[in-house]
């Protein structure tokens, strides 16, 4: 089960990105008794106006 404030990290399963990258902090999650899947936003953990340097993995 997920709840507010759970980290989101990658995994290797998918072969696209390394494992242990930090994707953000669940928010809001959205529950449904008829849904097989939960949703739930993912909130950035850092402020991003104070970002100096950004990678992006593309490959």
């Amino acid at each position: 089960e997920i709840k507010e404030g759970d980290l989101v990290v990658t995994t290797a399963l998918g072969g696209i990105f390394p494992s242990g990258l930090l994707v953000g902090e669940l928010g809001k999650v959205f529950r449904s008794d008829v849904e097989a899947f939960q949703q739930a936003e993912i909130l950035p953990t850092f402020d991003i106006n104070e970002l100096e340097t950004l990678f992006i993995l593309i490959n």
